[in-house]
């Protein structure tokens, strides 16, 4: 009987490292580097988005992905922001450009992620009241079993659902979203 449980180990072990070496495998054939930009319109203004936008530890309250948000000690004169996920470990955020209200950027600056980049927000006045927020991600996944899975969950779900969540804010849970390209530095 104890070679059953021992036979049974072995070969569930081995399908383990099967699977997991298909995943790498299949990983690795993503690029990893990713650039796409998404667009949100809402009856706010530019000020009015800044400001919920740059308050962030209030974010928890309408952003989905987000279940609690810490600040730490600034980093050069920058906000610094340790952001706990719902889905997965904490990451550390650096304010990296401000340039009220039009352009923030926030870069993760955690070493141990298991992937790096930054967001990019542009605000611009939009006829005849609104806001035009442009989020653009750039991210690097270096580990080709995360760049597996960024790609099977699709890469633009975190965008999407930050996005979602401050229409909800505002009030706005129907807007759509537009999927529009990237800045020309960006490509």
């Amino acid at each position: 009987m104890l070679w059953l449980v021992v036979v049974l180990l072995g070969a569930f072990a081995l399908f383990l490292a099967v699977v997991v070496g298909v995943v790498v495998l299949l990983g690795s054939r993503y690029p990893t580097h990713h650039t796409f930009a998404r667009v949100l319109r809402v009856r706010k203004s530019p000020d009015e988005v800044w400001r919920v936008i740059t308050d962030f530890g209030a974010q928890t309250a309408w952003n989905p992905l987000l279940r609690g948000a810490e600040r730490l000690p600034d980093h050069e004169g920058r906000e610094v922001w340790r952001e706990i996920s719902r889905q997965g470990p904490p990451m550390l955020l650096e304010t990296t450009e401000s340039r009220p209200p039009r352009r923030l950027v926030r870069t993760i600056t955690d070493t141990k992620a298991a992937f790096r980049g930054r967001w990019e927000f542009e605000l611009e006045s939009a006829a005849p009241d609104g806001c035009r927020i442009q989020l653009t991600e750039h991210g690097d996944v270096p580990n080709p079993f995360f760049r597996f899975m960024v790609n099977v969950v699709g890469p633009a779900q975190y965008v999407e659902a930050y996005l979602r969540g401050l229409a909800k804010h505002f009030g706005e849970p129907a807007a759509a979203l537009e999927n529009v390209p990237p800045p020309p530095s960006a490509r």
